[in-house]
């Protein structure tokens, strides 16, 4: 067991580092004048290192958020795609018209509130192929285009902002290769 009267209690060891320093009047406010400074210095650290964890986090934030909008987007375009192919075979059948413009008001909408959220078509038809945005599923060759031109679009491709949600499934042309002699 330990003796109490060997313990220094904690008020006392304050006591003692807060006894006044030695020295005259123009030392002691030299001393001062250099721990305030100090501390402002520390708070001046302090608050940048607060500001910058402020934009990490509001940075993160947004990150996370386009994330999760990006995944939402990607869940809805095979509806896009459903709602397309409905409004192309009623047309081809000769379905009732009233029908088919009802799908296509659907559709309208859907890519009008897309379009405000910044989710944008990619255009493939007629464009060079650029394996960034275009998913070659197919090959034909051609001569009446550019060699490596896009010239179906079998399944539309989407991107929000310069985020690509998914690559235009396509068929491009290719040149026939010349017969060896």
């Amino acid at each position: 067991m330990m003796d109490g009267d060997s313990m220094v209690p904690p008020a006392a060891a304050t006591l003692d580092e807060t006894a006044p320093a030695e020295g005259s009047p123009e030392e002691l406010l030299g001393q001062k004048g250099a721990e305030i400074a100090r501390l402002q210095e520390q708070v001046k650290r302090v608050a940048a290192e607060f500001e910058n964890f402020r934009r990490r986090q509001e940075s993160e934030q947004h990150r996370r958020l386009d994330l999760v909008k990006s995944d939402f987007f990607r869940e809805i375009l095979p509806i896009l795609d459903n709602l397309e192919r409905a409004v192309t075979a009623g047309r081809e059948a000769g379905g009732s018209e009233s029908l088919v413009q009802g799908v296509e008001l659907v559709l309208r909408n859907t890519l009008q509130i897309l379009d405000n959220q910044g989710v944008q078509p990619i255009q493939a038809l007629g464009q060079p192929f650029d394996p960034s945005l275009h998913e070659a599923v197919m090959v034909e060759e051609r001569r009446d285009v550019p060699d490596e031109t896009v010239v179906e679009e079998l399944l539309r491709g989407y991107r929000i902002g310069e985020r690509l949600l998914r690559a235009s499934m396509v068929k491009v042309a290719r040149h026939p290769a010349e017969a060896e002699m």
